[in-house]
């Protein structure tokens, strides 16, 4: 793929790969700019389903614009392969730099936390008020600009709530170690679904490691519908404990007493530097 010209693209490096998709760096000829390609890696049966699948991406990237979201250029289709046209964004992903910091032996600044939870808050916030759930938030989805915003990228399973559902009833979506307790046990989700997502990357930056942990996905699904992660303290000395947790019996019956409705709350939480229900803390309602 390297070196090729697609229409006017010409494709210079390779920026990432995930389960189904590859990206690449482009230079766009007719506008003289650098864009990101996304191509399919993963062959679907029938060959339609892919197309449909990137067509679905596409059009939940387009309803949205927002400083911290990734912006999405067009739709094109070379020899039968259809890929996206996208915002170059140079990174680093926040995944590389909370496992530079954890390398290191520490966690990411706590002013730098507060400021990547409240942007991947506000995108999401806008996401969830077109009504559109990211279901796969993760550092690894989330890129830095040049400017220094971080974004959130990849929106492959996004769930419309306007449009048909493609997800039968019990499907897993998302990243094992990411996912909410709805998700692990293949329950209809809502914008909680993100808000619990957006906790694990919290404590992740705080902690350099994801709350729920296993050596297997099943145990890792377990541990998200019936356990309590480690206290936070025990890998960031100064974090508050939580005042309480909630039961596994009542998370595991789907309740959500704790947890906000939408990341607009999580997003005024933490633009005002604090978050109600915690002792001093902001991180009660990450694992409700």
């Amino acid at each position: 793929m390297i070196g090729r010209r697609l229409l006017h693209y010409d494709v210079l490096d390779k920026f990432g790969e995930g389960g189904m998709g590859a990206v690449y760096k482009a230079r766009d000829r007719r506008l003289d700019r650098l864009v990101a390609l996304k191509f399919l890696t993963r062959l679907l049966e029938p060959p339609e389903a892919g197309r449909a699948l990137l067509l679905r991406e596409a059009k939940a990237i387009s309803a949205l614009s927002h400083p911290n979201i990734a912006t999405i250029f067009d739709v094109e289709e070379v020899d039968g392969e259809t890929f996206l046209v996208l915002e170059y964004l140079p990174g680093p992903t926040l995944r590389s730099k909370i496992v530079t910091a954890s390398a290191a032996g520490r966690g990411l600044p706590f002013s730098e936390v507060i400021g990547c939870v409240s942007q991947m808050a506000q995108g999401l916030a806008h996401a969830h008020r077109r009504g559109i759930i990211h279901r796969d938030v993760k550092p690894g989805n989330a890129i830095f600009s040049a400017e220094g915003l971080l974004k959130l990228t990849d929106f492959g399973l996004a769930k419309l709530l306007s449009g048909p559902q493609i997800t039968r009833p019990g499907t897993l979506m998302g990243t094992v170690s990411y996912m909410s307790p709805e998700q692990a046990e293949g329950r209809p989700t809502d914008a909680r679904t993100d808000v619990f997502s957006l906790g694990v990357v919290l404590y992740e930056m705080l902690a350099g490691q994801p709350p729920f942990q296993g050596e297997h996905e099943s145990a890792v699904l377990y541990q998200i519908v019936h356990a309590a992660p480690p206290p936070l303290a025990r890998f960031r000395p100064g974090v508050p404990p939580c005042r309480r947790w909630p039961s596994a019996r009542v998370r595991a019956a789907g309740a959500t007493p704790a947890r906000p409705r939408s990341a607009s709350c999580v997003a005024r939480w933490w633009k005002h530097g604090r978050e109600p229900g915690c002792a001093g803390g902001r991180c009660c309602w990450l694992f409700c």
